[in-house]
């Protein structure tokens, strides 16, 4: 039978919409992201965020109670140690009088000044006597030398003498006294800027050099004894204090490598000097109750201020303190694991084309990347990311045709 060309057409329009069918149902290979295992330096660490503080910190104290004028240095003024006046203190004046108080006082002065009187009266009663006494004994000395009056005679007039001569001295003393008790019952009256004196000025000196880092009571005012005046410190003598989960650095040995970043610069070397021995309890941002400790970093460096440029006290840095590290460790990116069940890991494998669901079993891992202990070989091509729906034998193809290294 001869086919006319209108019979071929039909039939090469039939066979090749036989195969665009046949190639539509035919799957095709899943663009994934693709990486390589590879052997890497591989370190772990916990990083959270503290601040740095002087490591030692001096508050100046009012060491009495008393007015002290406002503060002569500001913030960042440097001050020398023993030499350099931070505070001067005068004594504080007299409370105000309310009119029950007042009226006390005045009782009190006018009872003082009658006690004077009284005891002046006494002292002259008693120099009369003594005046008295003395006339008797010169009399009756001449009279018992010759043998006039009896030697007891002499014996009294003696007596009485020296008794008024101690009753002079006791009324003088109570005169001094009941003075005393005036000028004390005066002293009430006085009330703020009336008693003109000055009097004891105290001044602070700085305990040690460095600089002001705080005013704590800047203005002029009367103060308690105790109350803190200022901080002063030394802020190139720094060292670093971060909170930590206590579970995550209970086995950190002093002298553990850890890294400062994030503060402005660039990261510098430090290292754990301890972790304090007690934890406390912090509540997360969610409401989570953590159990927390600090942990007190060292500058790996003595010239703080050219390696972290202008940290000063209380400035908010990141460290990372360093649990692991691995010269030489086979990795794999993490964005390659996928959970099985249980704890178990696995990954897909990219062998001919195609994706191989692979058991694996991970060591230490950070965010970048896992240390592999069984399943794997250095140079195989894993999936990242692998997206949903991927089965163990699915076609991949590398996503813009390219492999992370």
């Amino acid at each position: 039978m001869k086919l006319s060309p209108k019979h071929i057409l039909f039939a090469a329009m039939g066979a090749a919409a036989v195969g665009v069918i046949i190639w539509g149902a035919m799957p095709k290979p899943v663009d994934v992201a693709m990486g390589k295992v590879a052997r890497r330096t591989l370190e772990t660490w916990v990083e959270d965020d503290g601040f740095t503080r002087v490591k030692e910190l001096y508050t100046v104290h009012a060491p009495v109670a008393g007015r002290v004028l406002r503060l002569p240095m500001e913030r960042g003024d440097t001050v020398v140690g023993g030499e350099t006046i931070v505070a001067t203190l005068l004594p504080a004046d007299p409370a105000f009088l309310d009119e029950r108080r007042e009226s006390e006082a005045a009782a009190t002065i006018a009872a003082a000044d009658a006690a004077v009187a009284a005891a002046r009266d006494e002292a002259t009663r008693a120099e009369a006597a003594l005046t008295l006494a003395e006339a008797d004994y010169a009399r009756v000395e001449p009279l018992a030398a010759s043998g006039t009056y009896a030697p007891a005679r002499l014996d009294a007039a003696r007596q009485a003498r020296d008794s008024a001569r101690a009753a002079l001295a006791a009324s003088r003393s109570a005169v001094r006294a009941r003075e005393a008790d005036l000028r004390a019952a005066r002293a009430s009256l006085i009330g703020p800027g009336t008693s003109g004196k000055a009097g004891g000025i105290i001044e602070l000196r700085a305990p040690v050099s460095g600089k002001v880092l705080t005013l704590l009571h800047e203005s002029a005012g009367v103060v308690a004894a105790g109350t803190p005046l200022m901080e002063v410190g030394n802020p190139e003598d720094l060292e670093i204090v971060v909170d930590y989960l206590s579970q995550r650095v209970v086995n950190l040995p002093p002298g553990t490598k850890a890294e400062v970043r994030n503060w402005g610069g660039t990261a510098f070397p430090a290292r754990l000097r301890l972790i304090e021995p007690k934890g406390y309890t912090k509540y997360s941002a969610l409401g989570v109750e953590e159990q927390r400790v600090d942990a007190v970093i060292d500058f790996d460096t003595k010239d703080v201020p050219r390696v972290a440029g202008g940290l000063q006290h209380g400035y908010r840095v990141d460290v990372r303190l360093i649990v692991s590290s691995d010269a030489n460790a086979l990795t794999v990116p993490i964005s390659a694991l996928v959970r099985t069940g249980g704890d178990g890991w696995a990954v897909f494998r990219v062998d001919g084309g195609r994706a191989r669901q692979m058991p694996v079993t991970v060591g230490a891992m950070n965010n970048a990347h896992a240390a592999v202990i069984d399943g794997l070989t250095d140079g195989d091509t894993v999936v990242l990311y692998p997206p949903e729906g991927l089965e163990d034998g699915s076609k991949v193809q590398p996503r813009n045709g390219e492999i992370e290294q």
